[in-house]
């Protein structure tokens, strides 16, 4: 719910820079995810996300517009190593890698979007390349921004600053893009591991897991998570980084129990995991244990 709560603030924010007021931008940005969520259809409401994504490619001209100085690149890309950086890097990794991540895979197979493992396979290495591709922008964007600082609640305002209206409206629209998107599946996915957890009758292919019984408990958790956004004195940076950094947290439980699932022949049969992924997946665990326990420690 953390995580959902700090997609609604970046679509607000969005909206607010924009000149929508920021209780108006908020019904707003609740009622859009609602309506997208509530599709029937898994195939429908996937192939609508994809094409919004489209959207995201806002932040490369955002990124080109800034038109940078040498001295500001040398400056956006120098500097040391200090006690904050384990606790970014948990952040980052949490916000690239999540568990529900891998719940809307897993369950895109049952609703018939994956065909078969080597379609699968493509679909994750298409989203992986977007996804770092669209990370680095935006990365690139903050760090070439961070020399200047604005208070406010709105962060676009400092991109404004240093930026100009052009820079921080595109900068905009791939925000809100981004939190509607990641709203939007992390949202059905939750959904789909409660089904599953406490529905004694699967769904039908291709259908949503916000349907039914179910939608009452949707509808409720998007609404929660909406409303903790009125909050005015929201820590909106801070419970952006524990919400990324709790994600990281939770992955190695989730990775454990999936390998387990998949080590096993009974199972998965002919699919079993061979001894080489295990040994990977291990490595990616105790990637994650590590991050956690360095930035515990520093």
């Amino acid at each position: 719910m953390m995580i959902l709560i700090t997609e609604f603030i970046g679509m607000t924010s969005a909206l607010d820079f924009w000149g929508v007021p920021w209780n108006r931008g908020l019904i707003a940005s609740f009622l859009v995810v609602l309506a997208v969520t509530l599709f029937r259809h898994v195939r429908q409401m996937e192939h609508l996300l994809l094409m919004l994504a489209v959207a995201n490619l806002a932040f490369i001209p955002a990124l080109f517009l800034l038109h940078p100085s040498i001295h500001t690149w040398h400056k956006a890309l120098s500097g040391g190593f200090n006690h904050h950086i384990p606790f970014l890097l948990l952040s980052l990794a949490g916000n690239a890698i999540t568990p529900w991540m891998i719940f809307w895979q897993q369950n895109a197979v049952w609703a018939g979007n994956v065909k078969n493992l080597s379609s699968g396979q493509k679909d994750i290495r298409t989203g992986i390349l977007a996804q770092v591709f669209i990370a680095t922008v935006v990365i690139l964007i903050g760090a070439l921004a961070a020399p200047v600082a604005v208070s406010g609640r709105n962060p676009l305002l400092w991109l404004q600053h240093y930026g100009g209206t052009t820079v921080a409206g595109l900068f905009a629209v791939g925000l809100f893009d981004a939190g509607f998107l990641a709203a939007s599946t992390i949202s059905v996915s939750s959904a789909w591991m409660v089904q599953e957890a406490f529905s004694q009758k699967l769904l039908a292919p291709n259908t949503s897991p916000t349907q039914g019984r179910f939608s009452i408990l949707h509808i409720a958790t998007l609404s929660v998570t909406a409303a903790v956004v009125l909050s005015p004195h929201l820590p909106t940076a801070s419970l952006a980084l524990w919400s990324q950094a709790l994600g990281a947290l939770w992955m190695p439980i989730t990775l454990a129990m999936l390998g387990l699932i998949a080590r096993d022949p009974q199972i998965m049969g002919q699919m079993v995991m061979p001894r080489r992924r295990q040994f990977l997946l291990g490595s990616v665990i105790s990637l994650f244990v590590g991050l956690a326990v360095f930035s515990l420690v520093s």
